[in-house]
């Protein structure tokens, strides 16, 4: 009994103390227990949600209810997102829709910084508008923008529309009309909303050197293979040389070519108006398409369009247009004097505010507006040229006249020209550009014609 007692005492012993070699080892091994940090909860308030800002819209995508837009005076470019809840109001306040916001538009815009949430849209009315704008132009070098006379100033993050479709400025030509969108005398953006289309002209020997006008917008010389760039619409044409005349109805679509055959049209002899030159200084010299003429009696001239030039010695020149639809019409124009230590300037398209004057006698010539406002002098260099290199192949138009296929040159003309290219089979393009009055040639190449 006792032999049977101490084995089983061994075995005892040996259990607790191999269960005593374990639990030390466990507690020697295990990881303390991680005592979790109490959760703080953060408090953002309201005005860290939002935001306000003033923004050109880029692009609008009602399907996705997503608005692309830029930072007004930067480059920044974010996407915003609306729902059917978001008020979008004009300028006034009062509720449109987001379809009735165009591409360009200047917004204040209200939004979740989080999420990128419109809270709510308005036409801003920090900015001005100017509409159905045609008296401007652009300096894309200089990166200036003359409005009526008024200069502005455009950056790089100015954004140009057509058809709510982006464009590039020079792509826009002086005979669109254009809705200007801008902050203190910055351009911020343009749309246009009236483009222009071609009138091609052919079959035109006869009528070379004569006028060509297109309603009340275009007069011209015509010169061989004419490309007038037109505004689009509906226009009556009237071709006059050599004593003869003839006329017809157009309709030009944007950025597309309307040909006018003058062999089909309808020609008879013009009538002769005589026209009474009041000139002040009475030694003045005039010129009337180009020639010097005696002004001492009446002047017979055609009926239509006529280039008007008047200089003297010591006074601002006067280049104008007059339109001759009388028998019998005085025109009278007085010349300012220059200011001391300045020389002779033609200012075309300008004549004295009080000119041409009627008379009780006979009714003024009446004056036809001129095509271009700008005071800047045009300068033509015969030793520096204007190079278009490319496309290669394409006809290239300066102003509407042919100077032939690229690649090609012709004399640099300073100012502000536009530059048509046609080849059969791919749709006519223009694109405006300023020559600056230097000592260097001036070189372009433009992208390739599309397909039509």
């Amino acid at each position: 009994m006792r032999k049977a007692i101490v084995p089983i005492a061994f075995i005892a012993i040996l259990a607790i103390l191999g269960g005593y070699l374990i639990t030390n080892a466990y507690r020697k091994n295990r990881k303390p227990e991680q005592t979790e940090a109490p959760q703080t909860e953060e408090i953002v308030s309201l005005d860290d949600l939002q935001a306000t800002d003033t923004v050109v819209l880029l692009k609008k995508d009602p399907a996705e209810m997503k608005l692309q837009v830029r930072h007004l005076g930067g480059m920044d470019d974010y996407e915003l997102t609306y729902d059917g809840t978001v008020p979008f109001l004009n300028k006034y306040g009062n509720s449109i829709t987001a379809a009735e916001i165009a591409n360009g538009e200047v917004l204040d815009v209200v939004y979740s910084k989080h999420s990128g949430k419109i809270n709510s849209v308005r036409i801003s009315g920090q900015t001005w508008t100017m509409t159905n704008m045609t008296d401007y132009e652009i300096d894309s070098n200089r990166k200036i923008m003359t409005i009526m006379g008024e200069t502005y100033q455009f950056g790089a993050d100015m954004m140009a529309y057509s058809e709510d479709e982006p464009v590039r400025l020079m792509d826009i030509t002086n005979i669109d009309t254009l809705t200007i969108k801008g902050y203190n005398r910055k351009v911020c953006s343009v749309i246009v909303e009236k483009g222009h289309g071609y009138l091609r002209i052919q079959n035109d020997a006869y009528f070379v050197g004569g006028w060509i006008e297109v309603g009340q917008k275009i007069i011209r010389p015509i010169t061989e293979e004419m490309l007038l760039p037109v505004p689009e619409g509906r226009y009556k044409v009237r071709v006059t040389n050599r004593g003869y005349a003839g006329e017809d109805n157009v309709v030009i679509e944007r950025d597309k070519e309307t040909k006018l055959d003058l062999s089909k049209i309808e020609v008879e002899e013009v009538a002769i108006g005589h026209v009474q030159f009041e000139l002040s200084p009475e030694f003045a010299q005039l010129y009337i398409d180009g020639e010097i003429t005696d002004y001492e009696d009446r002047v017979p001239l055609e009926y239509g369009t006529h280039k008007i030039k008047v200089t003297a010695a010591g006074y601002e020149s006067v280049e104008t247009n007059i339109k001759i639809g009388n028998d019998y019409a005085n025109v009278e124009i007085a010349l300012d004097p220059l200011p001391e230590g300045e020389e002779e300037e033609t200012s075309e398209g300008t004549t004295n505010p009080t000119g041409p004057q009627t008379t009780e006698e006979q009714p003024a010539a009446e004056q036809a507006p001129a095509e271009s406002t700008t005071t800047e002098i045009p300068t033509i260099s015969e030793n520096k040229k204007i190079y278009v290199q490319s496309p290669e192949g394409v006809e290239v138009y300066l102003d509407g006249n042919y100077i032939g296929v690229a690649p090609i040159s012709t004399n640099k003309v300073t100012g502000a020209h536009t530059i048509t290219l046609s080849k059969t089979g791919f749709i006519t393009k223009s694109y405006t550009i300023y020559v600056e009055n230097d000592n260097n040639d001036v070189t372009l190449s433009f992208s390739e014609l599309l397909s039509e």
